[in-house]
């Protein structure tokens, strides 16, 4: 559940109230075999975005999701940031199913 103000941050590519993007659209046209799960970047819990090829998954980019009374009111999407990963110091996956 999200509250009707939450905010979205894609990075270098939306910024602004999640009611007026289309991000889950773009999730569900993807033609990527990808799936999320939550994982720790530098000791931050996130969700992962994985993505599968032929040597099975591999994370790609991180998402943050910030909550309030188990409402979401900001997601940070580092789609466009697949730096940020390799820059990292850990990156730890839960097991994708």
């Amino acid at each position: 559940m999200t509250s009707a103000d939450a905010q979205l941050r894609v990075s270098d590519c939306f910024r602004g109230p999640l009611s007026e993007s289309i991000y889950f659209v773009e999730y569900e046209k993807g033609k990527a075999n990808w799936q999320i799960t939550i994982g720790a970047v530098d000791d931050e819990i996130v969700l992962l975005v994985l993505h599968r090829d032929e040597a099975g998954w591999k994370p790609a980019y991180p998402v943050r999701i910030e909550a309030t009374n188990g409402i979401v009111i900001r997601i940070s999407d580092y789609y466009a940031c697949p730096w940020m990963l390799r820059a990292a110091r850990m990156v730890v996956v839960a097991s994708p199913n």
